[in-house]
């Protein structure tokens, strides 16, 4: 494969896990700035952004390159959305794939280790928990919960990395990451909806497989409510402004309309993708800005 195919190839592969910017880039980088009163570095956060996006898509990455090897032979991977990538459409080979995962594992290892030992240690430690969740014997994405705890943990090491740029954890911080991890744990596993049919056949224990479709989706709704309620105590216990509870409660309960539907609708492979990228993308990214508005009177 020539250079420029190769490129391509990378290219395409970024492409297809594009997910992990709004899920792992975004709230290192919102905790960043809620630590810095929105005042931040700009070389330190050029270099947190690149490093916690290069360390997220190895591990990704990594999972896809398991995931051909255990699973690529069957009739229910070809049809998932795992089946769609560049590595199980030979666009790229298994060497070159892998070539691809180490090369980015260290180029962001070595822009964190640029920052501080302590954003280094954190993003170690993504790159180690991406490796039990997709290798056996642990291969926690076959286990109830796995999937979502692991995504959770994902976003609390991006989140703390963002924070100790600065050395230090603010109570803000912390109440960021609790928000981040309440709106993940409903949001991935609306996000698991679309792929109940197959998970199901090939092992995955997700909300979806376990509980059911409708139970899962109840069980989201629950979470965002939830959330408006975190929004009051975060305005009443850590001094953000009233802004924080009434916006909270203004996206969540948007993001609530607009999710109920799925109960009825699960089975609409085409309505729950547009509700993957239209609805939880778009009402994740907006609920991290939220605390960003809610400390400008903390500056």
């Amino acid at each position: 494969m020539s250079n420029y195919r190769l490129l391509v190839a990378y290219i395409e592969s970024l492409k297809s896990r594009k997910m992990v910017i709004p899920i792992y880039t975004f709230p290192a980088v919102i905790n960043l700035l809620i630590n810095s009163h929105l005042a931040p570095n700009i070389t330190e956060t050029l270099l947190l952004t690149l490093s916690v996006t290069l360390i997220s898509y190895s591990v990704y990455w990594y999972n896809d390159y398991i995931d051909v090897y255990l699973e690529s032979n069957t009739e229910e991977f070809k049809d998932s959305t795992h089946g769609q990538r560049p590595l199980a459409k030979e666009l790229v080979t298994k060497r070159q794939f892998l070539g691809f995962i180490i090369a980015t594992s260290l180029a962001g290892l070595l822009l964190a280790y640029m920052i501080n030992i302590y954003v280094l240690a954190l993003q170690i430690t993504f790159l180690a928990l991406g490796y039990v969740y997709s290798t056996e014997p642990m291969r926690l994405k076959r286990r109830f919960t796995g999937k979502q705890l692991t995504i959770i943990a994902g976003c609390t090491v991006a989140g703390l990395s963002g924070a100790l740029v600065y050395g230090t954890v603010l109570p803000q911080n912390l109440y960021s990451l609790i928000i981040n991890s309440l709106v993940y744990m409903g949001g991935s596993s609306l996000g698991d909806v679309r792929d109940v049919s197959v998970d199901r056949k090939i092992g995955v224990r997700t909300f979806p497989v376990v509980l059911g479709p409708e139970l899962t989706i109840r069980f989201a709704l629950g979470i965002f409510v939830a959330v408006i309620l975190a929004g009051f105590v975060g305005y009443i216990g850590l001094g953000f402004n009233l802004a924080l509870p009434i916006l909270t409660t203004i996206i969540m309960a948007v993001w609530i309309f607009s999710t109920y539907p799925l109960i009825r609708r699960w089975r609409d492979t085409v309505y729950v993708e547009k509700i993957v990228w239209r609805r939880i993308v778009p009402m994740n990214i907006i609920v991290q800005v939220i605390p960003l508005v809610g400390i400008l009177v903390l500056r």
